[in-house]
């Protein structure tokens, strides 16, 4: 009676940890968004301005992984998102960063780092050339000076890192990304036109990868410890503790005692 009990329990259990196993759903993936920016020497307010958010645009065809449900398959209505602006001047601390996706309303990802300039500040100052390169000081914005006809384009880009959550579940897997855009004119003119408080607008681009494994790197998923292996060991081992005396009372009926 005992043993039939037990066994009976440790099939409830199962019933009921399995699908935290079977389910489990770190998001994975790269993300590739376009949509517009306002920038100032400390912010990047994503259009429409105001408000303390934009929208994106997903890819029509290059999302992968988690994000592959994001591929319309058709250029003319690609899936739009929430992006929240940045404060460039302020570490982001984990707020949330791009959300709202309705063919996948679980993902988010929050916003942990933005990455410093990698160029440095020595051709910051010097006369427009094409290639040069700059990082203004306490700033992560990498510039370079693109020739355009007779005269020169910037391209500004920077990079940054933080969390992607499947709010469903609770996992969390690190992401990567990089952001850029392009202006008019060099970059000795739109450093001129951010210390003069004049913004500056256009159109940007941003791919996104997170690593829902441990991507050789021995990361992955930040929630532990990890629900499909760890539960089964546990479900394995309760069911082999389980049929123990079940043995014991058939050997003991086998030998008549």
């Amino acid at each position: 009676m005992f043993t039939r009990v037990a066994l009976r329990l440790g099939f409830t259990l199962l019933a009921i940890l399995l699908p935290a196993c079977v389910f489990a759903d770190p998001v994975t993936g790269t993300l590739d968004i376009t949509g517009g920016l306002s920038l100032t020497g400390t912010t990047v307010d994503f259009l429409p301005t105001g408000g303390g958010t934009g929208t994106i645009l997903a890819d029509a065809f290059s999302n992968t992984g988690t994000f592959a449900v994001l591929n319309s398959g058709n250029p003319a209505a690609e899936q739009s998102g929430t992006i929240y602006d940045i404060n460039l001047a302020t570490a982001p601390s984990g707020a949330i960063f791009i959300t709202g996706f309705s063919s996948d309303p679980d993902i988010e990802l929050e916003l942990n780092a933005i990455s410093p300039g990698i160029f440095g500040t020595s051709s910051c100052g010097a006369a427009p050339a094409a290639g040069q390169t700059c990082s203004p000081a306490l700033s992560p914005l990498d510039l370079v000076n693109l020739p355009a006809g007779t005269g020169f384009d910037t391209l500004v880009s920077f990079g940054f890192s933080g969390t992607a959550v499947n709010t469903s579940t609770g996992e969390t897997s690190p992401f990567t990304g990089t952001l850029s855009t392009q202006f008019a004119g060099p970059y000795q003119q739109l450093l001129f036109d951010l210390a003069t408080s004049t913004p500056e607008s256009s159109t940007f681009s941003a791919t996104i990868t997170v690593d829902g494994g441990d991507g050789g790197t021995g990361g992955g998923t930040t929630t532990a410890p990890e629900p499909g292996s760890f539960l089964l060991l546990l479900v394995g081992l309760g069911a082999i503790g389980l049929l123990a005396p079940l043995r014991k009372f058939r050997n003991l009926q086998s030998t008549g005692r």
